[in-house]
């Protein structure tokens, strides 16, 4: 689903990404997080470990850890200027972290950002609608709603 950016990036580290991406896939949560983890005393080098690493915690239900390395991958995406790379993914899977933390505004921001970069991926409405639902916008999320039928039908 997504490209993984090999410029800089060590074969070693290549392989454990290509790794943690099979056991997402696989619905390994838990092993991708481990194998998408560092050595003890090293930090994540490559943005991509970190966004497959978050995204594996999210679904595993590590809202605060997935916000945490998402929001480094965001942070390095910004820096390198290479948002377009994974198409507003990290920002909906940031978003989804933050509806499972119960913060819906932050969610709707970060959703919203998901679809800027991406109007055409049903789970972005989807999962902000969902967020808008929770904090009353009963207009807002049927709009969404109403998206993702029109998406799914193109």
């Amino acid at each position: 689903m997504f490209m993984m950016a090999a410029i800089g990036v060590e074969p070693e580290e290549q392989q454990r990404i290509r790794k943690g991406r099979q056991l997402i896939e696989d619905e390994e949560y838990a092993a991708a997080i481990e194998e998408l983890s560092p050595p003890p005393g090293q930090s994540i080098r490559p943005a991509s470990m970190l966004f497959y690493r978050g995204r594996a915690l999210q679904v595993n239900g590590q809202g605060q850890a997935a916000v945490d390395d998402l929001s480094a991958f965001l942070e390095i995406q910004q820096k390198t200027n290479a948002y377009n790379l994974y198409g507003g993914w990290g920002w909906y899977y940031r978003g989804l972290a933050y509806n499972g933390l119960g913060d819906f505004e932050r969610a709707v921001a970060d959703l919203s950002r998901a679809i800027e970069h991406n109007s055409g991926v049903p789970d972005f409405f989807q999962a902000r609608g969902t967020a808008y639902e929770q904090l009353g916008f009963e207009d807002r999320a049927a709009a969404d709603r109403k998206r993702v039928v029109e998406l799914q039908h193109m």
